[in-house]
């Protein structure tokens, strides 16, 4: 079992944590296990037990791909935290949404857990976790245009901070639609017809053969993903950075192994006081790093004095998103990418991943990935608003409305989400917000969520 504690070592393999002098029988043994658990498990609890709970917790998911949603809405009535949902959803995305995030890839989160504070017993509510997909040089130490592989060291330490169960537990859901039961959406039908150029370039043989033919509803035939999901879940992220497959990939790229090998998120509590939070009386802003860069904060601060907030220009590369509410206001967004469609170059490793193109120092704005947002009162710990932008060459004013109603002096509704995505965006944005009202005299409140309806993604909500 992984511990979910932080000091756990997030290289650490089977032979560190399976029962002495079982070595590769018992990894053979529990594989066999989980290979038929993963056959036999379906969507977790009824309908109905699922129902009762997102109604009772004003629960909220989102993601831009049905499958993805219907998994986080599953660890959440399993008992599993917005975190535990968020992990399960983002492995799933590499699966089901592959255009836009792979085991590979990047982003960034931010998480806001009203429970939370730091050792000076100041309130640190918010935490960001950047895994952006940073250049990794040549093994001559010149530039490439390759990403550092992120994801997995980002949601394993976001998982050490804040997840209730095991690590392992929230794979199988990605590695049971990999190798049985997922289907082609229709995010990512339409996926496969804008990028039909990408993959019509590609030789590798697990690719080659996809396309725009194939029909809504089909079986995904990329299940080589579920073995690298297996190797995951077995040996633990480690093997992907310093193990076998990580030096693999970083071989056959022609990466320095050692850069490759020591991508590390940074883990940010933001506190309110440095750049990364704009305060409206109680109430705060909260961005992730890359914002302030682009003097975006200070537009922000003067939003409610009729200043425009300056656009930026850049390509945005295709990204993707999740937002996952639970109980009370505890709130995971995140959005992720690989920095173009399917990723750059060729699908590599024995698993055919594809590796992400490097991203920008100064992401989410300067290449038009806006990334998570949050807006909370720092004092009661009460959500008003969540949510992801990715897609967009500049900031787009419906992702402001519900800070410029703030920045007014007016009150974030529990409606606002459903009513921001209502209003047009320029093409190619694609929004998922969850919003909350303010509890009443009673202490209860509601929450909407909603996700740009050309995603054709799923928004759960009570």
């Amino acid at each position: 079992m992984i511990s979910t504690d932080t000091n756990h070592r997030p290289d650490q393999t089977p032979e560190a944590v399976t029962p002495q002098g079982k070595g590769v029988a018992w990894r053979v043994f529990t594989s066999v296990l989980v290979t038929i658990s993963l056959a036999a498990c379906g969507g977790g609890s009824s309908q109905e037990e699922i129902s009762q709970f997102t109604t009772s917790a004003q629960a909220a998911v989102i993601a831009d791909e049905p499958q993805a949603a219907l998994v986080g809405r599953d660890i959440l009535a399993q008992g599993g935290n917005p975190v535990d949902a968020a992990v399960a959803m983002a492995l799933t995305l590499s699966v089901t949404l592959p255009s836009r995030i792979g085991l590979l890839g990047g982003g960034s989160c931010l998480v806001h857990d009203p429970s939370t504070g730091d050792d000076d017993g100041n309130d640190s509510q918010v935490t960001s976790i950047d895994f952006r997909p940073l250049p990794v040089p040549r093994a001559d130490g010149s530039r490439s245009e390759y990403g550092s592989p992120g994801m997995l060291r980002g949601l394993f330490a976001m998982h050490a901070r804040f997840g209730n169960l095991r690590f392992e537990q929230l794979i199988i859901p990605a590695e049971r639609l990999a190798r049985f039961d997922g289907q082609i959406s229709r995010s990512l039908a339409n996926d496969l017809e804008a990028f039909s150029d990408r993959l019509d370039s590609t030789l590798h043989p697990v690719w080659s053969g996809v396309s725009s033919d194939l029909p809504v509803g089909s079986a995904i035939p990329w299940d080589v993903t579920a073995g690298a999901l297996a190797l995951l879940r077995q040996d633990g992220i480690g093997v992907f950075y310093s193990g076998r497959a990580g030096r693999e990939v970083a071989s056959e790229l022609g990466l320095d192994a050692e850069a490759w090998a020591s991508t590390t998120p940074q883990i940010l509590e933001i506190d309110g006081q440095g750049d990364l939070a704009v305060l409206n009386g109680t109430d705060r802003l909260y961005l992730p790093p890359g914002i302030a860069e682009s003097d975006v904060v200070a537009a922000l601060a003067n939003i409610g004095r009729n200043q425009p907030v300056p656009a930026v220009d850049g390509d945005a590369p295709p990204a993707t998103s999740l937002v996952v509410k639970g109980s009370g206001d505890f709130v995971v967004a995140c959005g992720l990418t690989q920095g173009m469609a399917f990723g750059i170059g060729e699908p590599t490793g024995a698993f055919a991943l594809w590796p992400a193109r490097a991203v920008a120092m100064d992401l989410p704005l300067s290449d038009g990935f806006i990334g998570p947002v949050l807006i909370a009162n720092e004092n009661v710990g009460e959500l008003r608003l969540a949510g992801v932008v990715s897609g967009s060459d500049d900031v787009p004013t419906p992702m402001l409305t519900g800070a410029q109603q703030l920045f007014e002096g007016q009150a974030v509704a529990a409606g606002d989400a459903r009513r921001i995505i209502a209003q047009p965006a320029g093409g190619g944005v694609r929004r998922s917000l969850v919003s909350c009202g303010r509890a009443n005299d009673d202490g209860d409140r509601r929450c909407s969520a909603a996700i740009d309806p050309q995603v054709r993604g799923l928004a759960i909500t009570p």
